[in-house]
């Protein structure tokens, strides 16, 4: 497999943990009344067979997506709190 295959490979991966729902999203105040989110990723049967190499870059690409989204909630939301 080159890279552009295994690019190929980890976007279909991602697209299908995404279409699948395997990530829970849950947004919590702290103590500074800042909204933090945390990610509960819950695998399916399938992707826990796959290599740990294949499963470590998709996480972490995933993480990537759902992250820059949220962080945009958070910041819009903290900036709203504060400004109160």
């Amino acid at each position: 497999m080159d890279i552009h295959e295994y690019k190929e490979h980890i976007c279909e991966i991602i697209n299908r943990l995404q279409n699948e729902n395997t990530v829970d999203i849950t947004y919590e105040q702290n103590e500074e009344k800042k909204l933090i989110c945390k990610l509960n990723f819950n695998p399916p049967s399938w992707f826990k067979v796959l290599d740990n190499d294949v499963k470590h870059c998709a996480l972490d690409n995933l993480q990537r997506i759902i992250l820059k989204s949220a962080k945009e909630v958070i910041e819009k939301y903290n900036l709203e709190q504060h400004s109160v």
